[in-house]
């Protein structure tokens, strides 16, 4: 469902940052904006007939978030519309929320944008030029809950992205398509290609991606995972 601008680590420059997208009409989701996304999505001509654009970011690391003010300042001169961010919205962790989104202004006030060029969304409602309701889940990866993977459920689809995180999907079982970070070095950031043995019945649904060595791709298939396309 799910297509991808790139689907490397912070240092692959090759597969470029992990940023993946949806569209629908002239509408579109974009999920993280790293420091090459941009550049990427206007080469490709991604944006070209696109109206109302949404995004929802993992986290605030540079290669997940690095280009988003170019994005926005593009969105509001360019096309005419504010971009509609999406923020975790929920009374489990409110304090969280309130914290992401002091982070994130907080960040793109330092670029030089101000809130009157962007609209902040609460997640987890229908949004319907998507026809889809995004969920973020707090995850392992930097400290404070500010990382979040992200459940999208559609007519028809439960979908989980993992973001950055540490480990696998918990209950696998529950969705239709998992898109899982993977890496080959050991860290407590990151999931660890061994971790997947915990996939073992669910691999037809399985795809990889924010993969850190481009040349151990193929081995990712040949254990039997799916490996997401860079458009």
């Amino acid at each position: 469902m799910l297509k991808f601008v790139g689907r490397g680590s912070c240092f692959n420059t090759k597969e470029g940052n992990t940023s993946a997208f949806y569209k629908k009409r002239k509408n579109m989701l974009l999920i993280d904006c790293g420091s090459d996304v941009f550049s990427r999505l206007i080469n490709k001509n991604i944006l070209k007939d696109i109206d109302i654009l949404y995004t929802a970011i993992t986290h605030f690391h540079t290669d997940h978030v690095g280009s988003l003010s170019n994005l926005i300042f593009y969105m509001f001169y360019i096309k005419k519309q504010k971009v509609k961010i999406l923020i975790p919205q929920s009374d489990n962790y409110s304090k969280t929320t309130s914290k992401y989104v002091h982070s994130l202004m907080t960040m793109l006030e330092i670029q030089g944008v101000s809130p009157n060029f962007y609209e902040l969304i609460p997640a987890n409602v229908y949004i319907p030029e998507l026809a889809m309701k995004i969920f973020f889940n707090p995850v392992d990866h930097i400290p404070e809950y500010l990382s979040h993977s992200l459940t999208i459920t559609t007519d028809d689809q439960i979908i989980w992205y993992s973001g950055d995180c540490n480990y696998v999907c918990p209950v696998p079982e529950v969705y239709n398509l998992i898109y899982q970070e993977v890496s080959f070095f050991k860290s407590p950031f990151h999931c660890h290609v061994d971790d997947l043995v915990k996939y073992k019945t669910h691999k037809e649904k399985v795809y990889l991606m924010h993969i850190d060595d481009s040349k151990r791709i193929q081995t990712l298939i040949d254990l039997g995972f799916n490996v997401v396309e860079i458009e």
